[in-house]
């Protein structure tokens, strides 16, 4: 079981942005840049641009339109993997945000704990 494991390979350790903006950089670190050739053709064309969904949290609560919000939530989550919401979200809501400043340190840690509770390996 163990040579199975080995044979996965293992990820390239990739500092978060927080860690690479607590020096300033004077340049672009060299993984982020990519050969001309590589570079995407960009258009002016917005009619074509993808729209972010936008879910209406009263309309997942109301009888006549809770299945098809609910579809559009689910489309949402699975082609997108976020949505923007059509009323504000509270403050206690947002509080939810303090995961995003937390030291990488600390957010390993949680990603340790969620993976060992997990009915599949996921290799670190």
């Amino acid at each position: 079981m163990e040579s199975g494991l080995s044979s996965l390979g293992s990820s390239l350790l990739v500092p978060c942005v927080q860690e690479l903006v607590k020096e300033p950089l004077t340049a672009v670190p060299h993984r982020y840049v990519r050969p001309e050739q590589d570079s995407p053709v960009l258009s002016n064309a917005t009619d074509s641009m993808p729209h972010v969904p936008i879910i209406d949290l009263h309309r997942l609560l109301s009888a006549d339109f809770t299945h098809s919000e609910l579809e559009k939530l689910h489309r949402a989550c699975q082609e997108w993997g976020f949505f923007q919401t059509k009323q504000s979200v509270g403050l206690q809501l947002m509080g939810g945000q303090g995961y995003c400043d937390e030291q990488v340190g600390e957010k390993l840690r949680r990603a340790d704990a969620i993976r060992a509770n997990m009915d599949f390996l996921i290799p670190a």
